[in-house]
């Protein structure tokens, strides 16, 4: 008996720790995240104030996680204007996307956690350079990509 109580005393033993060292690298985690948060907070204002005085727009292109290709683009000012657009496969040009039963919002915004795309809810999820990466709310991920082309 006493055998058995040492083995159950180990195996918990072993499990408080590996719990600690999970809950550390977790709490880890929340703190680089929260870091980058703040960080991509900043970038995105950056980003989009760099759009020359409200009027004239930007382009960032909207790539579904592991697709070469984007599947879409937003246009976008400092003014809070955001249009979207679909690259059609037939002669790979933007078009502007408008849907006749849905009103869109056609305004962006965003806080320290959430992207706003005319009414669509991101979760920031990280950032490197020109590129947003992001979770919609259905958790599919994608990223939006400063575009090459700004016409």
């Amino acid at each position: 008996m006493d055998f058995i109580f040492q083995l159950q005393y180990a195996d918990s033993a072993e499990c408080l720790k590996k719990d600690t060292r999970r809950r550390q690298k977790n709490l880890k985690m929340s703190r680089k995240i929260l870091r980058t948060n703040k960080l991509a907070l900043i970038i995105l204002i950056f980003i989009f104030a760099m759009c020359n005085k409200g009027d004239d727009f930007v382009y960032y292109d909207y790539y579904m996680y592991g697709f070469q290709k984007p599947i879409g683009s937003y246009k976008i000012n400092s003014s809070g204007e955001c249009y979207y657009y679909v690259y059609y496969r037939t002669d790979g040009k933007r078009h502007l996307f408008v849907i006749d039963d849905v009103k869109k919002t056609n305004t962006w915004s965003f806080n320290d956690k959430h992207l706003i795309l005319n009414g669509d809810v991101h979760e920031i999820i990280n950032f490197e350079n020109d590129t947003l990466f992001v979770k919609d709310r259905n958790g599919r991920f994608f990223k939006l990509v400063k575009s090459g082309v700004q016409k």
